[in-house]
């Protein structure tokens, strides 16, 4: 059999040589010119191809990546964010339990001091010769102290209910006046208790 004709097309990128298309003929025969570059078009052309298709191929892998890099993100962000509320839920929680210990301990306080004006005033008036009057100062001690105590439960109560407090306006004078001459009582005549303060003094509070 008589040996194919074959034509090798060259494809030729920066001075390089990247591709050769060859046709081969199984006759003999002789290729024009318009054949020869038609040849080497065919070349070029399906050199073009190949690389757009290797170009394409490349951009979908990488949204492909970048897609999984996207949902990996997004998984690793909702668990981020799931651990700062967790850490933001325990912050809020210790920082109501220390609230709830300060406000213990003030009320503890608070109770104290009130225990104290009524066991004193209790003690006092279990002295001997205790004049009327004295009696029924340190008796209206008790009294004025036992008020407090009930305004300070209802204000516990309230703030359980998360219910609005009713300030009102009081003399701090006359508060005063009541736990000096207590302890006026308590030093006796060797010690002086003075009182220093404006003739009204009016506060507002709950």
């Amino acid at each position: 059999e008589p040996l194919p004709t074959l034509v090798y097309a060259p494809v030729i990128e920066r001075e390089a040589l990247v591709a050769v298309l060859c046709i081969a003929h199984r006759l003999p025969r002789s290729w024009s010119a318009e054949e020869l570059q038609f040849i080497q078009e065919v070349a070029e052309r399906t050199r073009s191809a190949a690389e757009r298709s290797s170009g394409e191929a490349a951009l979908r892998s990488s949204e492909v990546r970048l897609r999984e890099a996207n949902e990996s993100l997004e998984a690793k962000v909702e668990a981020r964010t799931g651990e700062l509320m967790k850490v933001e839920e325990a912050l809020r929680q210790a920082q109501k339990m220390e609230a709830v210990g300060q406000l213990t301990g003030g009320v503890a306080h608070d109770f104290n001091n009130l225990l104290t004006v009524i066991k004193s005033s209790t003690d006092l008036l279990k002295r001997p010769n205790l004049t009327e009057e004295k009696r029924e100062r340190f008796v209206s001690a008790i009294s004025d102290t036992v008020d407090r105590a009930a305004k300070l439960t209802g204000q516990l109560l309230a703030f359980a209910r998360r219910q609005a407090l009713m300030p009102e306006v009081f003399d701090v004078n006359l508060g005063i006046k009541a736990i000096v001459d207590m302890v006026r009582a308590l030093t006796g005549s060797r010690i002086e208790i003075i009182k220093i303060g404006r003739a009204s003094c009016r506060e507002r509070g709950s």
